[in-house]
């Protein structure tokens, strides 16, 4: 991952930040996976809500930020998304003072490994202000993108059941 510099948000506007992970309900084809997002940013960017997604391992690890009205109302939609399951807070900020993605409502990268998962992380920490309630830590989240990872090791091993 690279250092991101932080950026205060726009007209002094509230900010609110959030990170969370969620296992996938069911693999979908790149193509199919990157319409979706830009189909987000595009709704995102109106709301004034930029971040990125991660898409790998079995997990997705997204980090929304924008105003608190819009990423809690984002935050409930994902809670019910059929495409998440066990959806984890994993951060919440809700008076966050710099964006970190101020010039693109969302950035996605896909296929990443359990490393780019855990370093995101690590950079979201290392950004946000004292305000930031952590629900989970640096080594909870590691396990749980680890037990995902090794889970997808298994099931691609595994032969057809033809």
């Amino acid at each position: 991952m690279t250092r991101r510099k932080a950026h205060a948000p726009a007209n002094h506007e509230t900010l609110a930040q959030l990170l969370y992970c969620s296992r996938k309900t069911r693999a979908l084809p790149a193509g199919e996976l990157r319409t979706l997002v830009e189909r987000g940013a595009r709704r995102n960017h109106g709301s004034r809500i930029s971040g990125t997604l991660l898409a790998g391992c079995g997990l997705y690890l997204q980090f929304l930020e924008g105003p608190p009205a819009e990423i809690d109302a984002l935050w409930t939609l994902l809670q019910r998304d059929r495409r998440h399951a066990k959806p984890v807070l994993v951060m919440q900020n809700p008076r966050g003072v710099s964006r970190l993605y101020p010039a693109h409502p969302m950035v996605y990268q896909g296929q990443v490994t359990p490393l780019q998962f855990t370093s995101l992380a690590r950079d979201v920490r290392e950004h946000v202000n004292a305000h930031a309630i952590w629900h989970l830590g640096p080594r909870e989240l590691a396990q749980m993108v680890d037990r995902s990872a090794r889970r997808q090791e298994r099931t691609a091993k595994e032969p057809d059941d033809e």
